[in-house]
């Protein structure tokens, strides 16, 4: 597989229809606040065994397997601020729902950044839109496999509050770059 070089922190790898059930079980992580006793936010529950296997075969290469962990993320929000993710370097994400929001990246606009870490991150932290100026952005369809370096800053903008829904391959053990400079090693 080749993609066109990119010098944004994001590419789409491509469009594929499966029939996936969503399973909201077993929440992992939330990253969010309460707000009238109803959490707004961003939420990974866990993927059953047969769906992450069937996933996993369909998408990802045999041998990188192993550096992903595969959740199934829900955003009830229409916004979700600028962040860099917690304890992740590289997410591929297979959209499901996509509230025809879009996903922005972004750059500091000087040195002094303001940033706020909330209470279950560990690296990861909140920015402040107006210290920021966005670098690039995209829309997902439903269907579309994108990769995102989450490691950037990024947000993600809806005019709505639908749920966006995607199944993600999640992972702090390799980087967007060494996943783009060895695309056969790593994607089917």
């Amino acid at each position: 597989m080749s993609l066109p070089v990119t010098s944004v922190p994001f590419t789409k790898i491509g469009n594929k229809k499966m029939n996936l059930p969503i399973i909201m079980d077993k929440i992992g992580n939330e990253y969010g606040i309460m707000v009238d006793n109803q959490f707004v936010g961003v939420r990974y529950y866990d993927v059953e065994e047969s769906i992450e296997k069937k996933l996993l075969k369909t998408f990802i290469h045999p041998q990188s397997r192993k550096h992903f962990h595969l959740s199934l993320m829900i955003i009830n929000h229409h916004d979700i601020p600028p962040h860099i993710d917690n304890d992740l370097n590289v997410v591929i994400n297979y959209y499901l729902q996509t509230a025809n929001a879009t996903t922005k990246f972004w750059n500091p606009k000087n040195t002094q950044l303001n940033a706020v870490k909330i209470k279950n991150q560990v690296d990861g932290r909140l920015f402040i839109k107006e210290d920021l100026e966005c670098m690039g952005n995209f829309k997902a369809e439903t269907n579309d496999l994108w990769m995102l370096d989450v490691s950037k800053i990024h947000s993600v903008e809806s005019t709505c509050n639908d749920l966006r829904i995607a199944y993600c391959f999640q992972s702090n053990k390799v980087t967007y770059s060494d996943i783009i400079n060895n695309l056969d090693k790593f994607i089917l």
